[in-house]
């Protein structure tokens, strides 16, 4: 015996606004996004836009963008063509659900969403969740447009060093200061 409730009791679906923007995605490529952006999301509720990933439909990519006014990550996914360009903020709570469901996925997404609500269509799954209302900072405008100063850094030797001196970094925002010479970091 299992102890729950009746299934109608439960709310049932609403279908989205007419105008919803309807698309498709691969998998891999949201729970990359997804992944690689829900550390940098704000857990601050006096900024409830910046608690959860901003995703944008471009007219050549996919972007996904996520901040805490701290750290910024910026995720371009090329090789998606659209006339529609719109955006839409998903929940921190809503994208740590979408990881756990894409986690082993390997086809594509089906994804609706309107100004209020999204869907999300897997193969075993259907996720719907609500948006988080308001506009996201533009983070673009802190971003700088061109840099002086260029690095070539060894992948592997990089991402050992880091991985050494990260125990030795905040708890809270796991950030890592580099000093840079000339031929050394």
């Amino acid at each position: 015996h299992f102890i729950g409730s009746p299934g109608d009791l439960y709310p049932t679906e609403r279908p989205l606004a007419e105008g919803a923007v309807h698309t498709e995605i691969d998998a891999p490529s949201l729970l990359r996004m997804v992944s690689k952006t829900i550390f940098a999301t704000s857990t601050d509720e006096f900024r409830p836009t910046m608690t959860g990933i901003l995703f944008e439909m471009a007219e050549d990519s996919y972007n996904a963008a996520a901040t805490d006014g701290q750290k910024l990550v910026v995720l371009r996914r090329l090789n998606h063509t659209t006339d529609i360009k719109r955006s839409f903020i998903m929940s921190r709570k809503s994208a740590a659900l979408l990881k756990l469901l894409l986690s082993g996925l390997s086809g594509s997404v089906a994804l609706a969403y309107d100004t209020n609500r999204m869907h999300l269509s897997m193969e075993e799954y259907e996720l719907y969740a609500v948006l988080v209302p308001g506009k996201y900072p533009n983070f673009r405008a802190v971003m700088p447009k061109e840099c002086a100063t260029k690095v070539k850094l060894d992948r592997v030797s990089f991402l050992s060093l880091t991985r050494r001196v990260s125990c030795f970094s905040n708890s809270d925002s796991n950030l890592i200061k580099l000093n840079f010479d000339k031929g050394k970091v």
